[in-house]
């Protein structure tokens, strides 16, 4: 489907579900944004900690990036269920892409 031939969701026809899902779903991805973050940073502590002497310290770091990691695989599993119930909402189907999601959400 092009860009074109989306339906457009209008204030009127959208379901108070579908808008909580939409209103949801940006939420999750901030989340996601922010855990995606912490993995950058706790990467690179890892790598401050082996270019250094401190080997110790290591199990802590690769810890505390494996903590994160299961925090980020969580919130894309949320991720899935809401772009799925949204997509069947709206009739794109269970797997609509977020730039799908993205073109027929009212501004």
């Amino acid at each position: 489907m092009f860009n074109d031939e989306l339906p457009k969701l209008s204030l009127m026809t959208s379901a108070l579900n579908v808008d909580e899902l939409l209103q949801t779903l940006a939420r999750v991805l901030w989340q996601q944004r922010r855990l995606l973050e912490r993995v950058r940073y706790h990467l690179k502590v890892q790598e401050l900690i082996l270019a250094g002497t401190d080997d110790w310290m290591l199990t802590f770091a690769v810890n505390d990036v494996e903590e994160v990691m299961r925090a980020v695989a969580e919130v894309e599993a949320a991720r899935v269920e809401i772009t799925q119930d949204l997509g069947l909402a709206l009739g794109l189907g269970a797997n609509p892409s977020l730039q799908t999601l993205v073109d027929i959400a009212p501004e």
